[in-house]
Order: C-alpha cells, then structure tokens, then sequence
C-alpha cells in the first residue's frame, strides 16, 4: 500500500469511526501494523517484545482513536503512541540487545544479498551501524528516512522542538557515517 493511498484510508476511517462504525479499526490495523511494528521494533529489545507492545499500541489507539481532532495528524498521533509504548517497554526492561537480521529483513525492502546501495554499503551494513546508535539518534533517522516524517512531524511525535530534532539527526548522521567507514576500514584492512 503507498503511503497516498494509506494516508487516505486512514482519513476515511477516522470518520468512519466518528460515525460509529468501529468494525473498520480492523481495516485500520492492517493499513499500519507492518509500518508501526518497524518502527517499534527498532526501539525495544526482541521480536516479541515488539509484539507485546503492538499489542498495548492497538489498545491505546482504539480507546483514543475518537479523541484525534484531525484526520491529517492521525499518522502522527498513530507513531505517537506507539513510540510512548515502547518507552513505556523500555523503562520496564531496559536491556538493549543487537536487531536481529531477520527484523532487518522484514523492516527493510532491501534484500540481505544486495551488493550495496550505491554508497559502497549493503542496507544490512547500514542496519547493524543504525542499530548501535543511541535510541534517541536511532528514532529519528527512522522516522525521517524510513518512515517519511518531516523533522516538524518527528518533533511532534518525539515531544521536543524542532530544533532538537534537526541536532539528534545531525548527530546520528555524523555517528552513522563514522561506524560506516570504520566497518569498511576494518574491512579493507582484514583482506590485507
């Protein structure tokens, strides 16, 4: 489903839902559950953690689905409680352990064999280097590069200004290059 197509799905059920009909959160859970469960599975510890969370995510939404004024915030509103569910997670088990590759693959539309993305590096490189990141540094680039949130909307969804946003995503660029040439440093240096 394209993200068009998605964001007006979502429109149509927000007011389907204000009209009292709640059989289409159904069709909502399946417009995003692969989009929300990416992005929470980047921020909790395991695949079934994640699960755990998507789960209180879908609660959280039906009960406050009604309470989203407007249907253009709905995807924000949509990342934001899933991102509270998942701090909500961590601060209750805070152990951080390495994405598996599996995650990797299913979150991600590059394949594990790809040669590179045009940049010397294959998308799983670039997945194991954004994993190490602070959490913090980690959800932005997420939320701005896979999921398509401009830095307002990422502000929004993450409760800091704009600003903090825009220096998080500095940061976490600038970290994720460093790792990237270190990796291919190493690299060069054990075909040596």
């Amino acid at each position: 489903m394209t993200e068009t197509t998605r964001d007006t799905l979502s429109r149509l059920i927000l007011e389907q839902y204000r009209l009292g009909k709640r059989e289409c959160f159904d069709v909502l859970v399946a417009a995003w559950v692969k989009q929300l469960y990416c992005y929470v599975r980047r921020l909790v510890e395991n695949t079934e953690d994640a699960w755990d969370v998507m789960q209180d995510v879908w609660v959280r939404v039906f009960r406050g689905l009604g309470s989203v004024r407007h249907a253009d915030a709905l995807n924000s509103w949509l990342y934001k409680v899933a991102r509270n569910a998942a701090l909500e997670h961590i601060r209750r088990t805070p152990v951080w352990h390495s994405l598996v590759e599996e995650d990797a693959q299913t979150c991600s539309s590059a394949e594990s064999d790809e040669p590179n993305l045009g940049i010397g590096f294959t998308a799983l490189d670039i997945h194991r280097c954004l994993d190490r990141l602070p959490a913090e540094q980690r959800e932005v680039l997420v939320l701005h590069f896979l999921e398509g949130f401009t830095h307002s909307e990422i502000a929004s969804i993450a409760g800091v200004s704009e600003g903090a946003v825009r220096a998080r995503a500095h940061r976490a660029k600038t970290n994720l290059r460093r790792m990237l040439e270190q990796e291919e440093s190493q690299v060069e240096q054990a075909q040596r």
